[in-house]
C-alpha cells in the first residue's frame, strides 16, 4: 500500500502508513529500510534524525549480510546528512559492520568526502578496493562504486558497476554504469548494455532514445528497426517519428520515415533537444533525399554529446 501511495506522488501518507507497519511489525527490517528511505528522500531534519534510529533500531539479528548491509549504509548516510559525524565511528564498531573491511574503508571514504577531507578520501579509497573480498555483499559494492564516482576515479568504479550489472542486481541503477561508461569513452560498454537491457525487456522510450543515439553510429540498421519496433508499439508517438526521420535520412533512406510539419510533434510536446532535429528534418525534407542527408550528417557531427538517461537516484551515495 505504501508504494501504491508514493506512486501516486502522496509521500506523507506512504509515510503514516509506513509508521503503522513498523511499530506492528516490531520493526521489521525490510519495513525499516523502506521507512528509512522514505524519510531521507522526504528530507526534513526530522526526517533524517527519524531515519537514523528507524534504520539502527531494525530488527537484524536473523538476517544475512545482503539483507543488513543496505540498513547499515542507510544508518550512515542519514548520520551524515545531520552532520553527526562523531557518532559514526561508535556505528562502524558493530559487528555487522566491522566484520567487512571493504565496508568500514568505504564509509570512511565516505565520510572523509562530506568532511571534505580530501586528503583521506584516496588512501581510505585504495584501502576499500584491496579489501575486496568474494563474501562482500552487492549493496556495500554498490556503495563503494558510488563514492568512487563522486571521486571522480571512474575508470575503478567502472568494473564494479559492470559486475553489479552482469549479476543482474535488484533495485541497480543502470544510468550509473552507462554514465561512467560515457565519461570514459567506453562505446562499446554502452552498446554491449544496451542489448543486454533489451534481452531483459526494456522497451520504453527513455531507453529505446538513449540506444539509438549509439546506433545511429556503429549500426544505423539496428537504430532504425529498434524505432521502427517501438514506433508500431506506440504509433502516435511523434518524437519517436522525428528520431527515426532523422536517422533514416542521415543515411539517406528517408522513405523509410517520411515527415511534414503535419507529423512533428506539436511544439508543446517537443523536447527542447529535439527542436534543432526537427528544423533540419524539415529542410531535409524540402532538400530531397541527397542534400537532405547532407545537412543531417553535418548535423550529426556538430552534435555536442548524447541525453543519457535521467538518473532516478543521485550519483552521491
Amino acid at each position: 500500500m505504501a508504494a501504491s501511495l508514493f506512486s501516486m506522488g502522496n509521500v506523507d501518507e506512504g509515510i503514516r502508513v509506513l509508521e503503522e507497519g513498523l511499530a506492528q511489525s516490531n520493526s521489521a527490517a525490510n519495513v525499516s529500510f523502506m521507512l528509512g528511505q522514505a524519510l531521507l528522500n522526504r528530507g526534513t531534519p526530522q526526517d533524517v534524525s527519524r531515519a537514523f534510529e528507524v534504520f539502527s533500531g531494525a530488527s537484524i539479528a536473523k538476517l544475512v549480510r545482503e539483507l543488513v548491509d543496505p540498513i547499515t549504509i542507510g544508518a550512515i548516510r542519514a548520520l551524515a546528512r545531520a552532520e553527526r559525524f562523531s557518532e559514526i565511528p561508535n556505528y562502524v564498531a558493530r559487528s555487522e559492520v566491522s566484520d567487512s573491511p571493504m565496508l568500514v574503508a568505504a564509509i570512511n571514504a565516505f565520510v572523509s568526502i562530506r568532511r571534505r577531507l580530501q586528503e583521506q578520501t584516496g588512501p581510505l579509497l585504495d584501502e576499500a578496493i584491496a579489501s575486496r573480498r568474494p563474501t562482500d555483499t552487492r549493496s556495500a559494492t554498490d556503495f563503494l562504486a558510488r563514492i568512487l564516482l563522486e571521486a571522480g576515479r571512474q575508470s575503478e568504479a567502472l568494473p564494479l558497476l559492470q559486475e553489479l550489472f552482469d549479476a543482474n542486481t535488484p533495485n541497480f541503477d543502470v544510468r550509473l554504469l552507462l554514465d561512467c561508461a560515457g565519461r570514459l569513452g567506453k562505446d562499446k560498454i554502452i552498446l554491449d548494455t544496451c542489448q543486454a537491457l533489451y534481452d531483459r525487456g526494456f522497451r520504453d522510450w527513455e531507453f529505446t532514445e538513449f540506444e539509438s543515439q549509439y546506433l545511429e553510429d556503429y549500426d544505423h540498421q539496428k537504430a532504425i528497426s529498434r524505432l521502427q519496433e517501438f514506433i508500431a508499439a506506440n504509433p502516435d508517438h511523434r518524437v519517436a517519428q522525428l528520431r527515426l526521420a532523422r536517422v533514416a535520412m542521415r543515411y539517406g533512406l528517408s522513405d523509410l520515415a517520411p515527415l511534414s510539419e503535419a507529423t512533428l510533434p506539436p511544439p508543446d510536446e517537443l523536447p527542447m533537444r529535439h527542436a534543432v532535429a526537427a528544423v533540419r528534418a524539415l529542410q531535409c525534407a524540402w532538400l530531397g533525399i541527397a542534400g537532405g542527408a547532407q545537412v543531417i550528417r553535418i548535423t550529426a557531427r556538430r552534435a555536442s554529446g548524447r541525453p543519457l538517461f535521467s538518473a532516478r537516484n543521485s550519483n552521491r551515495p
